[in-house]
Parts: structure tokens; C-alpha cells; sequence
């Protein structure tokens, strides 16, 4: 059904502007600004050899049993040049420096890399919110959907309107829509294990075979909750909600930071239960689709492409799973699936499986691409030498994913070069076809 295809689109696209944002993170905080801050501050050398040098004094101290001890104090002065090194208030250290400009220079850096630090946190906890807001709307629309085409599974016949209601609504029709609507705003309205309780007690829909379970994306939505309504404060309710093995350091009435690995994890985390919520929605509604089975192929190809290789087993993975798939397709999610399992470092787990697996009724494009899969590059020229440009295209080559290891191969340029320019124009030629 090309509605679940256009939902899972703008689902994907929506996470990937989040993941080419972070990417391109560091040129977009223009830390280069900073440097150019840093270039009008007198004595700039002054100023870097001072933060490497309270860098190693703080790293001492970290490592000292009794931190601020008078003993310490005087240790650390005998390595600091640049001033004098005091405790105040009993449990603060204080840095007096003799040069004034240096200490001017240092507090500027200090306040500049504060700055940066906040925008980095700022753009984070966005980017976790942006998350959390963009799989809302997956589930929205994937309730929404449902309930139109079976509006019995949220019992409307015995949901209540006034004769005055329905006079105002317009019409049957519309008091259908205004109650669907109700429905799922209520939903939305309790957090993410009620909603994954409705899709399984209602639609008999479940998720099964994604790389995040339940628990951490519960965790993930809790922590959002936090930044929003807490300012990122570990609260009892947080620490009630998460189950202990993803609650990582939180203490009560700590504040829980967003870092990069913890970002692009949530990323990877909300798009595999994401794409596979959609897809087990769509089979419960479809049983059997090659539209399904082709937008699959396809979008997994994509996702191979980017390297998401956890995320693109999954999707083969349902595929293998999936109702009177054809042979082509079958053996197409095989192969790709291989390919995943291989990038994953689990190709030895499946050997004995691929070098069983009879391709011999089918096109030889499998047999190379199985070559290729087991790196073994001597059949597989010798192959190549007869099909390029008939079973696999030279596109093909220079695009599929399983032919990488190939294309970084010693050989591989002397091969192409090998090829006389007709012989090439005859393959692009027939790539073309």
C-alpha cells in the first residue's frame, strides 16, 4: 500500500536530516569562530601552554586522595610557573596570575569554550527531542491509518455523541473522523509503552526483530521527558519508569547529559524500532504484498549504501520472513542479508550456510555475487572477465555495496585498465539497458 511506503519515507527522511546535522556539527557550531576569537587575545601561545598545564594540575588532583591538602598545594605550585596556587573557602582552588594579560586571556578562553560547550549541549537535547517528536508522528499516523480502515478495533460503536455534537460535526462520516481523532489524541497523551500496549492489544501488532528493545526506547522517550519538563534532572519518575540495566549513572537529582555516542545510538535505536513498527503494521493490514517486498529491496539498498548495517539485516531479515516472496526476492534478502551479517563480523557464522546454497538454476550474477561475498577473488575475476557487462553490469559494479571489498582490491584497477575503452563503452552501453 503506498500509503505505508510514503509514512516510512518521511519517517526516514526526518531522522536523516537529524543524522546529517550532527555530522556536519562541527561546522555548523563554526568552531573556527572560536579560533578567530582566540586570535585577538594578546600572548595567545601564553594562553594555550596555561590550559595544558591546568589541564595536568586538575588531572593530579583527580588522582590525589586528599585533594586539597596543604601538602598539594605546595606540590602543584612547584609545577606551576606561571603564578600562585591557593585554596579558599576550605574545598575551592584559586589561581592568581602574575602576568595580568595571561589571566585575562585564559578567563576569555574559559568563557569562550564555555559558550561552545552550551551550544553543543543545546543542540543535542534538540536533536534528542527532534527523535522522540518525529517517532510521535510515525506512531500518530500508523494509529491514525489503522483506525480508519478498522474503526471497530476502538469499539466506536459504543462511543457516545449528542444528536447537537453530530449537528455540528456535519455528518456521520465526520463524527466517525472526530472520534478516530479523539482517540488518538487521548493516545498520544500517555507515553510510549501505552502506545506499544494499543498497537499490540488492538491491532495485534508487535515488534520483533529490532536491535533496540522496548526498554531502551523507553528509556530514550524518558530522558527526553526530562530535558523538556526537568531540565535534564534525574526524577523519581524517571528512575520508576527505566528499567535498571539502562539507567546508567542517573542519580536522583543529577542531570543526565546527552553526549554524541548517546545520540547517534537513540538515532539508530528509534529507526530500527521505527521502520519495523511501520512494516509489521502494514503486514497485519496486508498479509501479503510485493510491493512490500520490493519497497524492502530497495530501501534496504539504500541503508546498505550508508553503511547502516544493523539496520539493514533487520529490514532483510523481515523480508526472509515475509509470505509467498518470490525466488528472485528470496535470494536477492538472502544475499543482502549475508552481506549485513559479513559487515557485522559474523560472516564465518553463515559460511557453511552461503557455500551450500544451490544458485545454479539462477542468473550467474548470484555466483559472482557469492564470490565476492567470500572474497574469493580469483574466481570471481575469472568470472568477471566473461559476464561483466552481461549478468552484472559495470554500473553495478561500481555501485552495489557487495562489490566493495572488490573495488579496494589490489587487482581490481589493473582489471578495469585491462579492458580495452570499447570493450568499456560496450559495458556502459549495455548498463544503460
Amino acid at each position: 500500500m503506498r500509503k505505508y511506503i510514503k509514512v516510512i519515507q518521511n519517517f526516514s527522511k526526518n531522522l536523516d536530516v537529524v543524522q546529517s546535522f550532527l555530522a556536519s556539527l562541527e561546522k555548523m557550531m563554526e568552531f573556527n569562530k572560536v579560533g578567530g576569537e582566540l586570535e585577538k587575545i594578546d600572548k595567545l601561545k601564553e594562553v594555550k601552554d596555561v590550559s595544558k598545564k591546568i589541564a595536568a594540575i586538575l588531572e593530579k588532583l583527580k588522582h590525589s586522595e586528599n585533594n586539597l591538602s596543604p601538602e598539594i598545594i605546595e606540590e602543584l605550585n612547584g609545577d606551576f610557573d606561571l603564578g600562585d596556587i591557593s585554596v579558599t573557602g576550605g574545598n575551592s582552588l584559586k589561581i592568581s596570575f602574575r602576568d595580568s594579560d595571561v589571566g585575562e586571556g585564559f578567563a576569555e578562553f574559559i568563557k569562550i569554550s564555555d559558550l561552545s560547550n552550551k551550544q553543543v549541549a543545546m543542540i543535542y537535547t534538540s536533536s534528542l527531542i527532534n527523535l522522540v517528536v518525529y517517532f510521535e508522528l510515525l506512531a500518530n499516523k500508523l494509529i491514525q491509518m489503522r483506525l480508519e480502515n478498522y474503526p471497530e478495533t476502538m469499539n466506536i460503536k459504543q462511543k457516545m455523541l449528542s444528536f447537537k455534537e453530530i449537528e455540528d460535526i456535519g455528518s456521520i462520516e465526520e463524527a466517525k473522523k472526530y472520534l478516530i481523532q479523539q482517540e488518538v489524541i487521548s493516545l498520544m497523551n500517555s507515553g510510549f509503552l501505552t502506545w506499544m500496549e494499543y498497537f499490540k492489544r488492538n491491532f495485534k501488532v508487535e515488534v520483533k526483530g529490532s536491535s533496540a528493545p522496548l526498554d531502551k526506547i523507553n528509556e530514550i522517550f524518558s530522558r527526553r521527558h526530562l530535558y523538556v519538563h526537568n531540565e535534564g534532572i534525574v526524577s523519581s519518575i524517571y528512575l520508576s519508569r527505566v528499567k535498571a540495566e539502562y539507567k546508567g549513572e542517573a542519580k536522583l537529582g543529577k542531570k543526565l547529559k546527552i553526549s554524541e555516542a548517546y545520540l547517534l545510538d537513540s538515532l539508530e535505536a528509534i529507526k530500527s524500532f521505527g521502520l519495523l513498527l511501520a512494516l509489521e503494521t502494514w503486514r497485519r493490514e496486508e498479509k501479503e504484498s510485493e510491493d512490500r517486498h520490493e519497497f524492502i529491496l530497495d530501501f534496504g539498498f539504500g541503508t546498505m549504501k550508508n553503511k547502516e548495517w544493523k539496520i539493514s539485516s533487520e529490514l532483510y531479515y523481515f523480508l526472509l520472513n515475509e509470505q509467498k516472496i518470490t525466488s528472485g526476492t528470496l535470494y536477492m534478502a538472502k544475499m543482502n542479508y549475508w552481506l549485513c551479517m559479513k559487515n557485522l563480523g559474523r560472516l564465518e557464522d553463515f559460511r557453511s550456510e552461503i557455500e551450500a546454497e544451490d544458485f545454479s538454476a539462477l542468473d550467474p550474477a548470484f555466483i559472482i555475487c557469492r564470490e565476492a561475498l567470500l572474497d574469493n577473488y580469483d574466481k570471481l575475476f575469472s568470472m568477471l572477465d566473461n559476464q561483466l557487462g552481461y549478468s552484472i553490469k559495470l554500473k553495478e559494479l561500481e555501485n552495489w555495496p557487495i562489490f566493495e571489498d572488490l573495488r579496494n582490491h589490489e587487482k581490481y584497477q589493473e582489471f578495469i585498465a585491462g579492458k580495452s575503452q570499447g570493450e568499456l563503452n560496450i559495458i556502459s552501453d549495455l548498463t544503460v539497458k
